[in-house]
């Protein structure tokens, strides 16, 4: 996967990822099958880095999935990872959150903007996940 994808999710049978200029690419992988691929590129799998994410973290669900430590990239998603209607967020690519009319819109820093049913709270909560990560670990090196 490119950095420059910022959004994905499964439906109908079919990965749709959205990348950066607002495409929409569909993949027969699912997200998590891209996800576990772009870890091993750098050198980890996907369940070695939620372990990590986990651990550092505190927390036993939902870990933020960091691809790389050179690049900063890291993915969370908005349920658990066998949930196929969990959606897939590039961290870096949002902007801002907002709820509207009982819907959460999802605004990313080059004006796409992505509606979805995940209460807003739980956005904040696994960006703040994020956040979290990056600074620890940051701070230990």
């Amino acid at each position: 996967m490119n950095s420059e994808y910022i959004f994905m999710k499964q439906a109908s049978g079919e990965t749709h990822l959205i990348d950066s200029q607002g495409n929409t690419v569909t993949s027969s992988k699912t997200p998590v099958q891209i996800l576990e691929q772009c870890c091993l590129k750098y050198g980890s799998t996907m369940r070695g880095r939620m372990e990590a994410a986990c651990m550092l973290l505190g927390i036993r669900q939902k870990p933020p999935v960091l691809i790389s430590e050179a690049t900063g990239e890291i993915w969370f998603g908005t349920t658990s990872m066998k949930d196929k209607s969990c959606e897939w967020y590039s961290y870096h690519h949002l902007l801002h959150i907002v709820s509207r009319n009982g819907r959460t819109e999802v605004l990313f820093m080059n004006g796409i903007s992505v509606e979805t049913d995940t209460d807003v709270r739980i956005l904040r909560r696994q960006m703040e996940r994020c956040e979290h990560l990056l600074r620890i670990l940051s701070d230990e090196s």
